[in-house]
């Protein structure tokens, strides 16, 4: 099992083939390939973090900075995360989609990532519609 803390410390950045559906649209699990490095910066909200849950290596985005503490969540996901900041150490710089170097800190991508966070409210509001009308119509 790969340590990713120790090799951000060793190597300062490193590419991974990125896994799970947490982060769609903008990664694609076993296509994409992300480039994460070490933090030389203070964390700003919308930026997109490595963190460890028990054994388990987490890249989501920061959806609001508390005092001691980031919300954070899955582009593709309907739960929000509470880690203390000193949990997080790795933030993607930029990522390669369908071969092409792909910078997450443009003017054009941070426009992005905000209206899809924007339509949060509506798209989970569609999916805990999606969810009920499933439910009756199974008659659960």
């Amino acid at each position: 099992l790969v340590n990713f803390e120790e090799l951000l410390k060793r190597d300062g950045s490193f590419l991974y083939t990125f896994k799970g559906v947490s982060m769609k649209p903008l990664l694609n699990q076993g296509k994409d390939v992300v480039i994460i490095s070490s933090i030389d910066r203070p964390i700003k909200k919308l930026d997109i973090v490595l963190y460890k849950v028990g054994e388990r290596y987490v890249l989501h985005r920061v959806v609001k900075i508390k005092k001691d503490h980031y919300v954070i969540r899955g582009d593709n996901t309907y739960s929000e995360e509470f880690i203390p900041k000193d949990k997080v150490f790795g933030i993607l710089t930029s990522y390669y989609k369908n071969d092409k170097l792909k910078k997450v800190n443009t003017k054009g991508a941070i426009l992005l990532y905000y209206l899809w966070l924007t339509t949060y409210p509506l798209r989970w509001l569609l999916v805990k519609t999606k969810r009920l009308l499933r439910r009756i119509i199974k008659g659960k």
